[in-house]
C-alpha cells in the first residue's frame, strides 16, 4: 500500500505483543512499526502520541492496521461494514461472563475503535477558542493562511467524528477505563478459538462474503455487546439482549414469547428451569417496552426446593 491512500484503524485499549490478522485486516503493535513505509510508519507514530488513557497518561502500546482509505462518511459501504463486524466480534470475545460472578472480563468500551486519515484540517477544529484556554507549554501549531494545520480527520466508534493535530490528546469514551495487564489480542484470539470452537467460527466468519446469515450473527452480537457497556443499567440491558435474541433467531412478530422458549431450549438443550427463565426473560422485556419498567430484575425460582429470588434475569 506504499504510495497509495491510506488510513489508520486502532484499538487504543487493547494491545497486541504479536501481528495478528481479523478479518483479513493486519493489527500490530503501535510501538513496533519499523517494518512500514516511512509514510506510514510517521502516521502511527503521530497517531501513537494523541493517545491517552487519563490525564497526562499516554497508552505505551495499542493495535493499529493500515487499511486502503476509509470513507467516513459513507458508513454503509462494505468495508465500513466489516470494520464494524470485526469491532463486534473483538468485543464479543473479551465480553463473555465469568462463570462465577457473571461479570464481563472486558467492557464494549475496551474494544473502542477509531479511524484516522491523515489530511489538513481546521485549527478552530483542533482547537477550539470559545470559552476555553491552553495549559500547555507547547507553542500553537502553525496554520496557513486559511487557518488549517496537519493532522488527521477521524471518526470514533463509528459515530463520533474528531479532528486532531500535533499536540493533541485523544481520550476515551468514559472518564475511567483501566487497561488490563494479561490482555493480548493476538494470544487471546488463538486461545479462545483453540478453546471454542463457536469464537473460532466467528472470526472464520470474518473471511467469508457477506450473506444474510452472517449479517444476522453480527447484528446480534453487536446488540448483545450493547448489553455489555459499562454505563448500561439493567431495563438497557435486558432490552439489547432482548433484540439479540431475536435478531440472532429470527422470532416472527407473533408468538415471540413461546418461540424465543423453544428456540433457546432448542439450543441450550435440557438446562434446568431453562424454560422458566426465558418465560421470566420476555415478560420482563415486554414491561420494560411497553410499560417503561418492571419490579422483576432477577430470576425467581418457582418450584418447592427454593421459592427466594436466584441469579440475576440478564
Amino acid at each position: 500500500m506504499n504510495g497509495e491512500a491510506y488510513s489508520v484503524v486502532v484499538f487504543p485499549f487493547l494491545k497486541t505483543r504479536s501481528p495478528i490478522s481479523i478479518g483479513g485486516i493486519a493489527f500490530q503493535p503501535t510501538d513496533n512499526c519499523g517494518d512500514l513505509p516511512p509514510e506510514q510508519a510517521q502516521s502511527v507514530s503521530d497517531i501513537a502520541n494523541l493517545l491517552f488513557i487519563k490525564d497526562d497518561l499516554r497508552i505505551r502500546s495499542a493495535s493499529f492496521a493500515i487499511v486502503p482509505k476509509l470513507n467516513v462518511q459513507d458508513q454503509a459501504s462494505p468495508d465500513m461494514i466489516r470494520l464494524v463486524q470485526l469491532q463486534s466480534a473483538v468485543s464479543f470475545l473479551y465480553g463473555s461472563p465469568h462463570p462465577v460472578n457473571g461479570d464481563v472480563f472486558l467492557t464494549l468500551e475496551h474494544a473502542s475503535i477509531a479511524i484516522f486519515n491523515r489530511e489538513r484540517v481546521s485549527v478552530y477544529l483542533v482547537r477550539p477558542q470559545y470559552n476555553a484556554e491552553s495549559i500547555s507549554e507547547d507553542a500553537e501549531p502553525a496554520t496557513s493562511g486559511h487557518g488549517y494545520v496537519p493532522g488527521f480527520a477521524g471518526l470514533y466508534n463509528f459515530r463520533h467524528h474528531f479532528w486532531v493535530a500535533q499536540g493533541s490528546r485523544l481520550y476515551g469514551p468514559q472518564p475511567q477505563i483501566m487497561l488490563n495487564i494479561a490482555q493480548d489480542l493476538s494470544e487471546d484470539i488463538a486461545t479462545a478459538s483453540s478453546n471454542s470452537p463457536y469464537l473460532g467460527l466467528l472470526f472464520d466468519l470474518l473471511d467469508e462474503p457477506q450473506s444474510r446469515f452472517s449479517m444476522r450473527i453480527f447484528a446480534a452480537i453487536k446488540w448483545f455487546n450493547g448489553a455489555n457497556r459499562s454505563s448500561v443499567d439493567a431495563y438497557e440491558s435486558i432490552v439489547n439482549l432482548s433484540i439479540a435474541f431475536e435478531s440472532l433467531l429470527a422470532l416472527p412478530q407473533t408468538e415471540k414469547s413461546d418461540r424465543l422458549v423453544d428456540s433457546i431450549s432448542l439450543l441450550l438443550g435440557r438446562v434446568p428451569r431453562l424454560q422458566s427463565w426465558a418465560r421470566q426473560f420476555y415478560d420482563a422485556r415486554s414491561r420494560i417496552v411497553h410499560e417503561g419498567g418492571t419490579n422483576q430484575l432477577h430470576f425467581v425460582v418457582a418450584d418447592d426446593s427454593a421459592k427466594s429470588a436466584g441469579s440475576v434475569i440478564y
